[in-house]
């Protein structure tokens, strides 16, 4: 069983150290980075990343005896540079954020859900309930302050901030003081999710919901008390924070993957057995599918409309995803056909959902003969550049901008961040498949590694692999690689630690 545990787990490794490198090669293939890529700016961008990762370094250092509440604090302060971008370039959301933004302003003015589905508010998002989520997440803090697009900013500025120090307090469970913080700060200054950061994005709330999940999970592993009141209370507000999660992207599925996972085909572990790790992960799992099973209904009877089944935006999202003209990005074709067949009124709307649900898999069937016909090879290439594509947050920032504030933008901040963006970005992931090696060679060549640090390596090589390949199956934006911040992070930070005890043994030896 133990060869069964060690093979499993440096398959998951090595798919992560390839997936890592292929990022690598393929976050240089951005439109925008091209457009930009000029020796200059590349030597500048160069030089700007490792001066803010050696900054970052340092900054760990010195905050390295401080207490959480100052970690928050800095990292609070950090946000003025946002602030500063936010006022000098106003945004007029469009596309999804007018969405969130108007559907949220809608709510607070008193209009309920069933009025605006039958007035028209709701369009077809009817089809899409982690819009009427987002939205609704919104309008809790515009009914607390103003429905203004300023908040929903605020908001969203506030809680990547909370991302980068629940990384820090995740971490400091079981790395160096130092090593969080410099992982939690590495995150934070990602200059795409920076900018991305300014809008009213949903992915800030998505991180804060993932991440308190994985904070509450490893207490209810670890908590120790005699009752197993707290470990029980810790699992249910996990699987809450879960749940809330995939509200925002359902995507989340992936991490249960993993826990699983992990219990089964990890490593004895002398904090808790092999039998409660797994029994707890399995409990967890069920509750969770259970959960996941029920979100239709638990959304109809929440907003009091008729929400289309699960299998409409799945199917959707499959037959976008294997589009072989868009690469797997939105499809403008894919999306008429679904606002023609719904809007016709004359029909019941469960006849309608069922037509789309036929008209997705007609059009998926195509779509994987075209791709066959066409090349596997050559569309999952083109798909994995339109996934990784780290200019998400200048171009969504520079498409919620108008007239003289978009010219402003393109013309001082565009050329420069579009390739400073791709060139700290490749930087974490070289540092990151750096790590991943180190810690196989120390597995290959001595007990180096503790089963505790394998474990660790098996989380975040297996959340790296579940999420990338899950995301190769369905509709692909830029942004949506925003999770893999997370378990890239991780296995940076892993590596980061095996430094920080090196230097401690020199320190001894001296």
């Amino acid at each position: 069983m133990q060869i069964i545990k060690k093979a499993a787990i440096w398959l998951a490794a090595l798919t992560a150290l390839l997936i890592v490198l292929l990022m690598t090669g393929t976050i240089f293939q951005s439109r925008t980075f091209k457009l930009h890529n000029s020796s200059s700016a590349i030597a500048a961008a160069i030089l700007l990343s490792g001066a803010v990762i050696m900054a970052v370094g340092a900054a760990a250092h010195y905050l390295r005896h401080r207490n959480s509440l100052t970690i928050f604090a800095v990292l609070m302060v950090l946000s003025i540079g946002k602030l500063i971008i936010m006022v000098n370039f106003p945004i007029q959301p469009t596309s999804d954020f007018y969405t969130y933004h108007s559907l949220a302003q809608s709510v607070v003015s008193g209009n309920t859900w069933q009025k605006m589905l039958t007035d028209g508010t709701l369009g077809d998002n009817i089809l899409w309930p982690h819009v009427l989520n987002i939205a609704w997440f919104f309008s809790v803090f515009y009914s607390f302050f103003t429905n203004s697009i300023i908040v929903g900013q605020l908001v969203s500025i506030t809680l990547s901030g909370v991302s980068a120090f629940l990384i820090y307090v995740i971490l400091r469970k079981f790395l160096d003081q130092r090593v969080a913080i410099f992982a939690a700060l590495l995150f934070y200054a990602l200059p795409a999710f920076w900018l991305y950061s300014i809008l009213n994005a949903p992915e800030s709330f998505f991180l804060v919901f993932l991440l308190g999940s994985v904070l509450c999970y490893y207490d209810a592993l670890y908590t120790v008390n005699d009752t197993n009141t707290k470990n029980f209370f810790y699992l249910a507000l996990s699987l809450l924070l879960l749940f809330l999660a995939n509200m925002i992207r359902p995507v989340v599925l992936v991490w249960i993957i993993v826990i699983v996972l992990v219990s089964l085909l990890g490593l004895p572990s002398q904090r808790i057995s092999g039998k409660r790790l797994l029994a707890r992960a399995a409990v967890f799992a069920v509750l969770f599918s259970g959960l996941s099973a029920a979100a239709i209904p638990i959304y109809r009877m929440f907003y009091g409309i008729d929400l289309a089944p699960a299998a409409v935006l799945q199917n959707y999202s499959i037959a976008t995803g294997t589009s072989v003209t868009t690469g797997g990005q939105y499809n403008a074709t894919i999306r008429r056909t679904v606002d023609k067949i719904l809007d016709q009124p004359h029909q019941s709307r469960n006849t309608r959902y069922q037509r789309i649900i036929r008209q997705m898999d007609a059009i998926t069937s195509n779509n994987l003969h075209t791709i066959k016909r066409t090349g596997v090879t050559a569309f999952v290439w083109q798909k994995v550049k339109n996934y990784m594509d780290e200019n998400y947050g200048a171009d969504w920032l520079l498409y919620n901008t108008q007239g003289s504030t978009a010219k402003r933008f393109t013309a001082t901040v565009l050329p420069f961040v579009s390739v400073y963006a791709v060139v700290y970005f490749a930087m974490l992931l070289l540092l990151t498949a750096s790590a991943i090696a180190a810690q196989l060679v120390m597995m290959w060549r001595r007990p180096g590694l503790s089963n505790r640090a394998i474990n660790l390596l098996f989380y975040g090589t297996l959340a790296v692999d579940g999420f990338f390949l899950s995301a190769l199956l369905l509709e692909v934006q830029g942004r949506y690689h925003i999770v893999l911040y997370l378990p890239i992070i991780v296995l940076l930070a892993l590596g980061g630690q095996l430094i920080s005890q090196q230097l401690h043994q020199n320190e001894k030896e001296v």
